[in-house]
């Protein structure tokens, strides 16, 4: 009698015991992206000054349609959004008290164009960041997002490269400030070596100068090129008869020198501590 019980005990609270595991499961952290998905568009936006739409077109990432992406940076971004996990669920309405409003919230779109998933983060008061599901309004606790993961802006995705070139393509650099420098770039022993005004220069003083100058990138683009004369012009006289180069202008009240390049339709930033370097060549001698 009692194994008759048991038995008929079992098969009352076995329907119980499949809902609390589903349960459970439930509870469970969920990727929000899946690891397999194939990531060709990617775009984070809020009525809070963020849109950002980063496409992949023949290979390359463009940004917001207009500008390369730089793809280091987004190649984090996306490794960030991939371990983003979704806990137990929170609640399915009260938006504004988890960020998850209109006015607050972040979308977060991303996949190819077979695929494609797409969701709401959002964060409170206290500091912890909260996710909603597109497709059933419920509240979720995010795990494996930190408070800056999602500071971003337009510039900060920008590629900042100008351009590149390796020291054996280099003929002649020539600086000009008060006077003209120039760095004759020279192969001995393997290894390119550099003279200013043909007196040699110890490699330890030129090599961070040199490296400014052949592998050139923006601190920040900004929309209005300067104006008025430069303060010092440089320019790469390549093997191949290419020429390069760029314009430093005066510093502004921001403690920050524009730069004007032939290699790139944008001006841009770059700080003082590279532009002061670049200028002031004649101290190595």
């Amino acid at each position: 009698m009692n194994k008759i019980k048991i038995s008929v005990l079992f098969l009352i609270l076995l329907p119980a015991v499949f809902i609390g595991i589903k349960h459970l499961r439930s509870d469970k952290s969920v990727l929000m992206i899946d690891q397999k998905m194939m990531i060709e568009n990617l775009s984070i936006e809020s009525k809070i000054g963020v849109s950002i739409k980063f496409e992949q077109k023949n290979g390359t990432w463009i940004l917001n349609g207009k500008y390369k992406a730089d793809e280091i940076y987004l190649g984090k971004l996306i490794e960030k959004l991939r371990k983003l996990k979704s806990a137990k669920a929170i609640a399915s309405s009260g938006y504004e008290r988890f960020g998850l409003s209109e006015d607050n919230r972040f979308h977060i779109t991303a996949g190819d164009a077979k695929n494609e998933v797409s969701f709401y983060i959002g964060k409170n008061s206290s500091g912890n960041y909260f996710i909603m599901k597109e497709e059933n309004g419920k509240i979720y606790l995010a795990e494996n997002i930190k408070s800056n993961d999602l500071i971003i802006s337009e510039d900060s995705a920008r590629d900042k490269q100008i351009y590149k070139v390796k020291p054996s393509e280099v003929a002649k650099i020539t600086v000009t400030k008060s006077k003209t420098e120039i760095l004759l770039p020279e192969e001995k022993d393997g290894k390119i070596v550099y003279s200013l005004q043909g007196k040699n220069i110890s490699s330890d003083n030129i090599e961070i100068i040199v490296n400014d100058i052949q592998d050139f990138r923006a601190d920040k683009f900004i929309d209005i090129k300067p104006s008025g004369k430069s303060e010092a012009s440089v320019k790469l006289f390549l093997k191949n008869g290419k020429e390069i180069g760029f314009e430093i202008f005066p510093k502004e009240k921001n403690n920050l020198y524009p730069v004007v390049s032939t290699e790139s339709e944008y001006a841009f930033y770059i700080s003082p501590h590279r532009a002061e370097r670049i200028m002031n060549l004649d101290v190595l001698k």
